[in-house]
C-alpha cells in the first residue's frame, strides 16, 4: 500500500519494537509474489515513517535493533526511505539520519563476513547493504578498512568481488538460483578495482552458489589488469 494508507491511529515505539520483532521471525518463502515477511516490513517502514513524524526526535534505535537480522532491518529503513518528497523535512532528516547510523552498524558486519572467506555463513545479495553504506558518510572509512584488509591479507579482492553476486530465485520454483548478477559499479566504487555490472547472467539453476562459485562468476566482470596491478600495489606498500 501506497505510505499514506495502512495503519492508522497513534504509532508508539513499543509497536515498532513489536514490529521489527515480527520482522526478525518472518518465515522465508519464495512459493509467492508476497510474502508474511515483505508484507510486515511495509507495515513496520509505516509505523517508522509514522513514528518520526510525529516525534523526528524519537530515539527509534533500539526498537529498530529489535530484529538482529541486518539484511531485514535495513530493507525496513530504505523502504522508509521511499518517497520522502511528501514528508515534513523534519521527518526526511530523521530517517536520513536513521539510515546512516544503520550504515555504520553495518561496517563490523561487512567486514567480519569477509573476514570469513569462503566459511562464512552470510547471505547473497549483499551489495544491498554495500550500497547503503555506499551512499552514507560511512563510506569512506569502509573504503579504508577494505584496503587495509586487502593489504594485510585478511581476505582477498576475490572474497569481496564474490559478495557483489546477486543471486535471483524464481517464484514456485525449486528454490536454488535461477540467474546470477554483479553489481560492478558499486563495486568499483568500495574497492577502487575496474569492474563492469551483469545482470542476469548465467540462466539456469545454480546447483552450487557456495563462495567459491561465486568468486568463478564474478571473476569474468573484474577487469584483470586492474586485479593485478591492485595486488601488485600492494605488494610494493607491504
Amino acid at each position: 500500500m501506497p505510505h499514506h494508507e495502512g495503519p492508522t491511529g497513534p504509532v508508539t515505539l513499543e509497536l515498532l519494537t513489536a514490529g521489527m520483532t515480527l520482522v526478525d521471525e518472518a518465515e522465508d518463502r519464495l512459493d509467492s509474489w508476497t510474502s508474511t515477511g515483505l508484507q510486515l516490513t511495509h507495515w513496520t517502514a509505516i509505523l517508522l515513517r509514522r513514528l518520526l513524524d510525529a516525534d523526528p526526535a524519537s530515539d527509534v534505535d533500539r526498537a529498530l535493533t529489535a530484529c538482529s537480522d541486518v539484511h531485514r532491518r535495513a530493507h525496513v529503513i530504505s523502504t522508509a526511505m521511499r518517497e520522502v518528497h511528501g514528508l515534513k523535512e523534519e521527518t526526511q532528516r530523521a530517517l536520513c539520519e536513521a539510515l546512516q547510523r544503520e550504515s555504520r552498524r553495518l561496517l563490523p558486519f561487512l567486514l567480519a563476513d569477509l573476514r570469513q572467506g569462503d566459511l562464512s555463513t552470510g547471505q547473497s545479495g549483499s551489495s544491498f547493504l554495500y550500497g547503503l553504506v555506499a551512499e552514507s558518510p560511512a563510506l569512506a572509512e569502509l573504503q579504508a578498512q577494505i584496503a587495509t584488509g586487502l593489504v594485510t591479507q585478511e581476505f582477498t579482492l576475490e572474497d569481496v568481488a564474490a559478495r557483489f553476486v546477486g543471486l535471483a530465485y524464481v517464484i514456485g520454483g525449486s528454490g536454488r538460483p535461477s540467474s546470477a548478477s554483479f553489481a560492478g559499479d558499486l563495486f568499483t566504487k568500495i574497492t577502487g578495482v575496474e569492474a563492469r555490472s551483469g545482470e542476469r547472467r548465467d540462466i539456469g539453476e545454480w546447483p552450487d552458489s557456495s563462495w567459491p562459485r561465486r568468486k568463478e562468476f564474478a571473476a569474468q566482470f573484474v577487469t584483470p589488469g586492474c586485479a593485478d596491478s591492485e595486488a601488485a600495489g600492494e605488494g610494493e606498500r607491504r
